[in-house]
């Protein structure tokens, strides 16, 4: 995916929604290396001459406090590992027994009045973690009263079920925000207030894992973040844009100078495109035009004298198309005036409203193309491979049809 933004000559929008899915994955799957004191290096350390006795222990105090870090580190990692492989445990100790599982629901028929289900997750999707957990502490109590009944070893502390809820919680505002991300309507905008949104709560959570997640989350939105979705904060509403709210270590943000080169820069890339669009469909019309000025002429000629005067009159009080081209020194001169009036509460102008409208075509996410070949997958398998492109679209509008439909 970064190779091919590199190689191909476009504004190339990371997929964000990936993103989150990293910073999960360096948070909670990914196990860190600890560091450890070799025997050589501690006794090098009591060789060393009293004269160097400060820089020594300057240098003892640096390592211990990167081995001590990194200990509580892998310390978290074994604690949130063992709790989450302890509900996965029990959720299958209840699942792949019926008689356990009946026990289970007298619990939670009497409680919520309805038959629930332990979840387990699968490994591959984070968001089935986040289900498993909320269920899990969902039932905690017919959960507990079941395990008596069964005469079952595990307990779970009350230390366990609080780093239970944090990693719910976390995973949680993390759902949420993934979301916002992979809906149809989403754009640059929307993206942004999102993720901002999700540091903001992970942060008020206050507890280790939050921040650890807020970390890397912070990291992984600056790699796959589009540097342009800047500008489009700006177009949308400068003022908010100039207080920024939005957080640093994730969000860059352009000065008032870089503001108008990125504009200048943005309108007259794409413009040329446009521009070049415009020549050939002009060229056309013009061909066209010749060709039914030639056949006027021709009946003008048959017309009599009063009547080319009234043909003549008529095209005169036609209102004329005045086109107005702005040349490439004068770009950043009206940028800047349009500017001006937008900041001092008038409408964008031609320009800004230009580049607006083209930043807000770029999606956040890749999960609309992803969500072609899911659709396509369906129907198109090892059993059915022989099915033409006409067959795939009809199948796949129908069912998109009655999708629609039943809900």
């Amino acid at each position: 995916m970064k190779k091919v933004g590199k190689s191909v000559k476009a504004y190339h929008q990371k997929c964000l929604a990936h993103g989150i899915q990293l910073a999960i994955l360096d948070v909670l799957y990914k196990k860190t290396k600890t560091l450890t004191v070799q025997n050589d290096e501690t006794q090098n350390i009591d060789d060393v001459s009293d004269d160097d006795e400060n820089d020594d222990e300057k240098d003892e105090n640096g390592t211990f406090n990167i081995i001590e870090s990194s200990k509580l580190r892998r310390y978290e990692e074994v604690i949130y590992e063992h709790v989450i492989n302890k509900v996965r445990k029990v959720a299958k100790l209840f699942r792949k027994s019926p008689t356990k599982q009946t026990i289970l629901n007298k619990y939670v028929e009497e409680d919520f009045h309805r038959e629930l289900k332990l979840i387990i997750d699968c490994k591959t999707r984070w968001s089935s973690l986040a289900e498993m957990l909320e269920r899990f502490l969902k039932l905690k109590i017919c959960v507990r009263k079941a395990l008596i009944d069964i005469g079952s070893g595990i307990e779970f502390t009350e230390s366990e079920y609080s780093t239970l809820e944090a990693i719910s919680d976390s995973l949680n505002i993390l759902k949420v925000t993934l979301e916002a991300l992979c809906r149809r309507d989403a754009n640059l905008l929307t993206a942004d207030t999102a993720l901002n949104f999700c540091l903001q709560k992970l942060n008020s959570l206050q507890t280790s894992l939050s921040v650890s997640l807020a970390n890397s989350l912070c990291t992984r939105i600056k790699e796959n973040r589009l540097i342009e979705a800047s500008i489009l904060q700006y177009l949308h509403n400068p003022s908010k844009y100039f207080e920024n709210k939005l957080d640093p270590r994730a969000f860059n943000t352009f000065n008032n100078d870089e503001v108008t080169l990125s504009l200048k820069q943005l309108y007259e890339r794409l413009n040329k495109v446009t521009t070049e669009k415009s020549i050939d469909s002009n060229y056309s019309e013009n061909s066209n035009a010749n060709d039914f000025n030639d056949i006027a002429t021709a009946e003008l000629t048959c017309l009599t004298a009063k009547e080319q005067l009234a043909c003549e009159l008529e095209n005169l009080l036609k209102p004329q198309k005045i086109e107005t081209q702005t040349s490439t020194h004068d770009l950043q001169t009206t940028l800047h005036v349009e500017k001006a009036l937008f900041e001092n509460g008038g409408d964008r102008g031609k320009h800004l409203n230009q580049c607006y409208n083209y930043l807000l075509s770029i999606p956040p996410t890749s999960v609309e193309a992803e969500r072609a070949f899911s659709n396509a997958g369906y129907f198109c398998n090892k059993i059915r491979s022989s099915l033409s492109e006409k067959s795939l679209n009809a199948l796949c509008f129908l069912r998109a049809y009655f999708k629609n439909e039943k809900c």
